[in-house]
């Protein structure tokens, strides 16, 4: 049998128009296991704006990261992202919890400054849906920009929804004690804070 596999190699290498033992494209890209190929596992949005107040997000539209954007605004202070990371999305007896991070450029009158944010948002199976952002930065003198808000917001606004992807279900988890996602500890009807270099310029409870 191996003197079969011998004179297998060598009939393969006799031809001189094309390199010996080389895959073709096309095979190559067929052997890769699409599972192996990174995309969303859930996707989410919102587009609240109360009053002045905005809160517009797409995470993931069609399943891909292309097209994402998180953008905010209440008072005289803003942030819009730059880029936004993968999101992580987790069930709970309450309903589903999307969370993301990435980087952004926030505003708060003349201050201009890059940083990173976190956004989650929450659909409930029962009630008003919930939204948590927070966002921190420095401008280029290292004066410091710190947004926080937090709303309650109506059903139809806001949307997570897991992604039909054969990973999903080993992204999912139903810990709803994780400090992360204990959302509704942390607010209370509402609230928008901003803070400029560790002093609270904007703030409700």
């Amino acid at each position: 049998m191996s003197s079969h596999k011998r004179n297998y190699a060598s009939s393969r290498c006799n031809s001189r128009l094309k390199p010996c033992d080389v895959v073709p494209v096309s095979k190559v890209l067929k052997a890769i296991d699409v599972c192996d190929i990174a995309k969303c596992d859930c996707a989410g949005s919102v587009n609240f704006q109360p009053g002045s107040d905005k809160y517009i997000a797409n995470i993931c539209p069609n399943c891909t990261l292309q097209g994402s954007f998180v953008s905010t605004a209440f008072v005289t202070s803003t942030f819009n992202s730059t880029f936004v990371h993968l999101p992580q999305c987790i069930s709970t007896t309450q309903g589903t919890i999307l969370q993301v991070t990435g980087f952004g450029t926030l505003t708060f009158d003349e201050l201009i400054a890059q940083g990173t944010f976190m956004l989650q948002l929450v659909e409930n199976l029962t009630g008003d849906d919930q939204l948590l952002f927070s966002a921190i930065g420095f401008d280029q003198d290292g004066n410091s920009i710190d947004l926080s808000s937090g709303q309650f917001v109506p059903d139809e606004l806001l949307t997570v929804s897991f992604c039909n992807s054969c990973c999903s279900p080993c992204q999912r988890m139903t810990n709803n004690t994780s400090a992360p996602f204990n959302l509704g500890k942390e607010l209370n009807k509402g609230f928008a804070r901003v803070i400029i270099n560790g002093e609270i310029v904007m703030g409700e409870p």
